[in-house]
């Protein structure tokens, strides 16, 4: 397990001492002082790239940053961020950090673009944050990076590239992006104020809808060629007309059903391409199958194999 450098800024933020750097154009003595100087104008990264998993030992982010600090957690070997907009490349990185962000945590941000990455707290590489509290205010996945929330406050949540976000829980206040290749999971959770905002998509990924309380389903970019969302659930109506599974086209207004949970809700939707589905059938786990016997395991995944969506 790789050494983690010394810590550069106040241990309170951060548990475990477990910062890496804080990259900023100042002597390394005068970090502290550059982390807390609102009126510098720059923009300092805290950055997180020591591999280890919580919880023991931990990356647990559970308390208040300075406005324009960010944090970004990278893959082992990754250099840290400079002041710029740019995020500085790792042709090879080694083994994911995983960070958790919890109650506590206060991160600014907002919105990120492809270009601009200065306003965003991110997972980068193939690392991951896990957020069960605290908020943020934006919160992005890059390259393979992962980001799964099941609690806390989001303004602006992006996913890019090739990662992955899953929202279980908790609230995203403006919107939770799908960009490029990336994959996002709502299953749970708010995202939106009513009649503003939600879930926007441009991924060539369909992003998974199966449960939680979306405000509006949206689209850009260029015309699809698979679904923009994919909505798993039962008792699906379009504008109040009984709907069935299927694929729908340049069809728009309130889609309203159940989820596997039981609960029900109503969603807008201004998509061009999306897809009504049954609720995905769950796979026993490999160690069931002596339990249940060789045969009834093959039918089981034999049934699940009709509607199948894996998740690490």
């Amino acid at each position: 397990m790789p050494t983690p450098r010394a810590a550069s800024r106040p241990t309170s933020a951060l548990r475990s001492g477990h910062l890496l750097s804080i990259c900023c154009a100042v002597f390394a003595g005068f970090a502290a002082e550059a982390f807390d100087a609102r009126d510098a104008g720059a923009q300092y990264f805290t950055v997180i790239n020591n591999g280890l998993a919580p919880p023991n030992p931990d990356n647990v982010i559970d308390a208040t940053f300075a406005y324009d600090v960010r944090v970004v957690v990278r893959n082992v070997d990754c250099p840290p961020e400079s002041a710029t907009s740019e995020i500085d490349p790792c042709p090879s990185p080694g083994a994911p950090t995983r960070a958790e962000i919890v109650a506590g945590a206060a991160l600014g941000g907002g919105s990120a673009s492809p270009t601009n990455r200065l306003a965003e707290n991110a997972a980068l590489d193939s690392s991951v944050i896990t957020m069960s509290g605290g908020s943020v205010g934006g919160l992005s996945a890059r390259d393979s990076g992962r980001i799964t929330v099941t609690g806390g406050y989001i303004i602006v949540c992006k996913a890019f590239d090739d990662s992955t976000i899953t929202l279980v829980d908790g609230e995203v206040g403006g919107y939770l992006e799908a960009r490029d290749d990336a994959t996002v999971v709502v299953r749970g959770g708010s995202v939106g104020i009513p009649g503003n905002h939600g879930v926007t998509t441009s991924s060539s990924v369909p992003v998974i809808v199966s449960g939680g309380s979306p405000e509006v389903l949206d689209e850009f970019g260029a015309a699809r060629v698979v679904p923009s969302y994919i909505l798993e659930g039962t008792n699906f109506a379009i504008n109040g007309v009984p709907a069935d599974y299927g694929d729908y086209r340049d069809t728009w207004g309130t889609i309203t059903g159940t989820w596997a949970s039981g609960e029900s809700f109503s969603v807008l939707i201004y998509a061009t391409y999306f897809r009504l589905a049954p609720p995905a059938v769950a796979v026993p786990a490999l160690s069931m199958l002596p339990a249940l016997g060789l045969a009834a395991a093959l039918l089981a995944i034999g049934a699940a194999s009709i509607h199948l969506r894996c998740s690490a």
